[in-house]
């Protein structure tokens, strides 16, 4: 039961009546959590700086890795010099909006880092994949390249994953603090997807086409719109984004090994801790 997993802020407990065994208290603890949940929406910005802190992070040391000459796993990699200046710009570019995000006001203001710092993450992405991509930059309704359309596809497969964790602790995904909801989407999915994008997603990408396990071939394009075509290349693409979730990583709050798939499911739980009140502030998940 959720109720065992936290702590929650003690209410009156239900009274016995004439529901399932143990339905009762199920509904004592998710109404417990809504009502914390409530009152943590009052500071959405306590719980959305960190997240997108945690987010810029993750951006900057994926490229900073690349100006090393390293990959996730510590293998060798060749930055091609020509890239190498707009790369390290970049990565500069994400550090100088690190404080004044975490100092955000607004809401508003925080996006406004986030899209910043986007901007040039995926500016320098575009130069770290092969120009016969086409990659300009992030877009994605529709992708127009294949780039855009691998990305898709694998935040596609993380939300998927992210929701079920969120779930799973009693949260309601579509209730965020960075997010809105719209169209039906689930915003603190969507929220708590952010630290885990460049983390699994945007790494195997790089990996995809660096290696070419993933080419240009592989993707149809009708109209704007370029999606993964096939079977088997879908196949490949899944395989590297499971390979990526079972790696295992240290989990910053424990200080033990566990994999990005397991780290989700914690963070999940952190979030929750944070929302009923037993942990102060939300720490994000960051690479080392």
């Amino acid at each position: 039961m959720l109720r065992n997993r936290l702590r929650l802020p003690q209410l009156a407990r239900p009274k016995p009546n004439s529901a399932p065994a143990g339905l009762a208290e199920r509904i004592w603890a998710l109404d417990n959590l809504r009502q914390a949940w409530r009152r943590v929406r009052a500071n959405v910005l306590a719980v959305a700086r960190p997240m997108i802190q945690g987010k810029l992070l993750n951006q900057r040391l994926v490229l900073q890795r690349r100006i090393e000459g390293v990959d996730e796993g510590g293998q060798s990699l060749a930055l091609a010099p020509a890239a190498a200046p707009a790369v390290q710009k970049a990565a500069q570019g994400i550090g100088r909006l690190l404080d004044p995000a975490t100092r955000a006001s607004t809401i508003d203001t925080l996006r406004g880092y986030e899209g910043k710092a986007g901007a040039f993450y995926f500016g320098a992405l575009r130069q770290l994949l092969p120009a016969e991509l086409g990659f300009q930059g992030r877009a994605f309704y529709p992708p127009p390249d294949p780039a855009n359309a691998a990305l898709s596809f694998g935040y596609t497969y993380l939300r998927g994953a992210v929701e079920g964790a969120v779930q799973t602790v009693g949260l309601d995904p579509y209730l965020g603090f960075f997010h809105t909801p719209h169209h039906n989407q689930p915003a603190l999915a969507l929220d708590l997807m952010e630290e885990f994008r460049p983390l699994v997603v945007d790494v195997i990408v790089l990996r995809a086409f660096g290696q070419r396990v993933l080419t240009a071939a592989d993707f149809r394009t009708a109209g704007p719109k370029c999606w993964l075509e096939g079977p088997a290349a879908r196949d490949r693409f899944t395989a590297l984004y499971e390979e990526r979730l079972n790696t295992p990583v240290t989990y910053h709050l424990t200080g033990q090994q566990n994999t990005y798939r397991n780290c989700i499911l914690l963070q999940a739980q952190h979030l929750a801790r944070v929302i009923a009140g037993e942990d102060k502030v939300y720490q994000p998940l960051t690479m080392r």
